[in-house]
C-alpha cells in the first residue's frame, strides 16, 4: 500500500519461530520518518484478546498494518487479518460479515448451486471440479474457521 512505502519497521522476533504465540523484541515503526513506536517489546499469546488505545496519529493502525502485511517478523504460519475500515451499520452478525470476506468460497458455492441444476453436458464435469475445489479450501469449516476468528 502506499502508507507502507512510507513506513520503515525493525524488529526481532524473540518467540519460537514454529510458536503459536508472537513476541516481537525491539519494535520500532517510522512513519514519514516520525517516531511511532521506538525499541518496544509486543507480545501476542495465542487465545488472548487485544486492544489498542491511544491518540489519533499514534500508531495504531500503522502497527496492525505492519503486522498484516509482515514488515515485522510474523512467522508464516500465523495468519493475519486486517479490516482497513469500519463495517457499515447492519444486521449482519459478526460471524456472517467474517464468513463473506471469503469470496472464492462464495463464488464456488454459488456455482456448485447453479451447476446442480443443469443436465447439459459438462455440467456434473465442471460441477466435479467446484466440489474438489472447495474440499481443498476447507469449505465445510468456514463457519467453525470464521468464529475461531472472532
Amino acid at each position: 500500500s502506499l502508507q507502507a512505502k512510507h513506513r520503515s519497521c525493525t524488529g526481532v522476533l524473540a518467540s519460537h519461530h514454529d510458536s503459536r504465540d508472537l513476541h516481537i523484541h525491539n519494535l520500532s515503526i517510522l512513519f514519514h520518518g516520525s517516531e511511532l513506536l521506538m525499541d518496544s517489546t509486543m507480545e501476542l499469546n495465542v487465545g488472548q484478546r487485544y486492544g489498542l488505545i491511544g491518540l489519533n496519529g499514534c500508531g495504531k493502525s500503522s502497527l496492525l498494518a505492519a503486522l498484516a502485511t509482515r514488515e515485522v517478523p510474523v512467522p508464516e504460519h500465523i495468519d493475519t487479518f486486517l479490516l482497513r475500515r469500519e463495517m457499515a451499520p447492519s444486521d449482519k452478525t459478526a460471524l456472517a460479515c467474517v464468513m463473506e470476506v471469503d469470496e472464492e468460497r462464495l463464488r464456488l458455492e454459488h456455482e456448485a448451486e447453479e451447476l446442480a441444476h443443469k443436465s447439459e453436458a459438462g455440467a456434473h464435469e465442471r460441477l466435479m471440479d467446484v466440489y474438489e475445489r472447495l474440499e481443498e479450501l476447507d469449505a465445510f469449516k468456514a463457519e467453525q474457521k470464521a468464529a475461531y476468528i472472532l
